[in-house]
């Protein structure tokens, strides 16, 4: 199994973000995963996406973002997932809007599960048809079920 698929459950995804810019979204994302205990401190895991967020924008283009981060503020490893229909300025490489934002929560001790977890999602989102699908998605099962059929089949 790969590292995402076991780490993204239908509470963490918000269908409709209302963020209308980076930090906005980010901190919508963080507040899921500190309202299911995934994040025991919301500012400091903000703080820390932050930062990470100031050294390279994650937005990688085709309208995905993944933010993340290793904070000791996580309780433990999660991904929180939300989609935005209007689409927000991520600074992408591309320079698009993104419309699916990945959050990586990654406690400070796991050593470099966020880097796996970046790998394997960076890997399936290369393919147009899983973005695609994603973005059809209409529930958070959906979307738990298309990226269990997809990454690391």
């Amino acid at each position: 199994m790969s590292e995402v698929k076991g780490l993204v459950r239908e509470e963490l995804i918000k269908m409709d973000l209302k963020g209308r810019n980076k930090s906005e979204v980010i901190l919508e994302l963080v507040d899921i995963l500190y309202k299911h205990k995934v994040v025991k401190d919301k500012e400091r895991f903000f703080e820390d996406v932050w930062a990470r967020e100031q050294i390279t924008s994650t937005g990688v283009g085709f309208g995905i973002a993944i933010p993340h981060a290793k904070s000791s503020a996580v309780v433990s490893p999660a991904v929180a997932i939300g989609k935005s229909s209007r689409g927000v300025d991520f600074e992408a490489i591309d320079g698009k809007p993104v419309h699916l934002v990945f959050l990586i929560a990654v406690p400070e001790n796991a050593q470099d599960l966020h880097l796996k977890m970046l790998s394997s999602l960076s890997r399936s989102l290369v393919h147009e048809e899983f973005r695609e699908a994603l973005m059809r998605a209409k529930t958070p099962h959906e979307i738990v079920e298309t990226l269990s059929k997809n990454i690391e089949r």
